[in-house]
C-alpha cells in the first residue's frame, strides 16, 4: 500500500496519509475523483490547491 506525503505551498509537511480517499478528505479538497491524486504523485499536475503531493 502506497503512503503519500503532503507539503503546502512552502514546503512544509502538512500531514502523511494512507490512501488517495484520506488524502482528499485530511486536506478537505473539494474533489471527488481520486485521480488527480494519482496524477500529482507522478508530476502530471504540479500541485494540486497549492498542495504538493508524493510518494513515500
Amino acid at each position: 500500500m502506497k503512503k503519500y506525503i503532503v507539503f503546502d505551498s512552502r514546503n512544509i509537511e502538512v500531514g502523511r496519509f494512507e490512501t488517495e480517499q484520506d488524502v482528499l478528505q485530511g486536506l478537505r479538497l473539494p474533489i471527488r475523483s481520486t485521480d488527480y491524486v494519482r496524477l500529482c504523485c507522478k508530476g502530471v499536475i504540479k500541485r494540486l490547491n497549492g498542495y504538493k503531493i508524493v510518494t513515500a
